[in-house]
């Protein structure tokens, strides 16, 4: 599902009334205009969302059973992953990313891409090998950027 943002920046749906412009458009057009504040918060709130790949009980927790208090559908993690992170891996220097970083970062896309193309639900793949690889990917990441 593509996300969009308002006219302020805040995400919504693309059908919803307050849509602006895809997110991905959104974060684009502005990383010319970007703070180094703002770069250092996206980049953040991109590994923030990357975090939660790796951390099973909230996979669980939220994916599987909806508890909260958080509410997201394994859906919204694929999109926020793919719309927050493939601006700022376009343009991986301007956000501070060394090239070791960027490495693993696109490793973990890759793989990432191919699992989420071929699986859609939680509660079927949580326990498999294959889950575990990308869980293992994502705390590599999170490791080399000391997250």
């Amino acid at each position: 599902m593509e996300k969009s943002v308002d006219k302020h920046g805040k995400r919504v749906a693309n059908d919803s009334l307050e849509a602006h412009i895809p997110i991905k458009d959104f974060i684009e057009g502005c990383s010319v205009m970007l703070t180094d504040e703002d770069k250092k918060y996206t980049l953040n709130e991109f590994l923030r969302h990357l975090s939660h790949m790796q951390d099973k009980e909230y996979q669980s927790r939220i994916w599987v059973r909806n508890e909260g208090p958080e509410c997201q559908a394994f859906d919204d993690a694929v999109c926020d992953f793919f719309d927050i992170g493939d601006p700022i891996l376009e343009d991986y220097k301007n956000f501070g990313i060394t090239k070791n970083q960027y490495t693993l970062l696109k490793k973990f896309r890759k793989e990432f891409k191919e699992f989420s193309d071929e699986n859609d639900f939680p509660e079927e793949f949580i326990d498999t090998p294959e889950w575990e690889r990308i869980m293992n990917l994502a705390k590599d990441v999170l490791k080399a950027f000391d997250y």
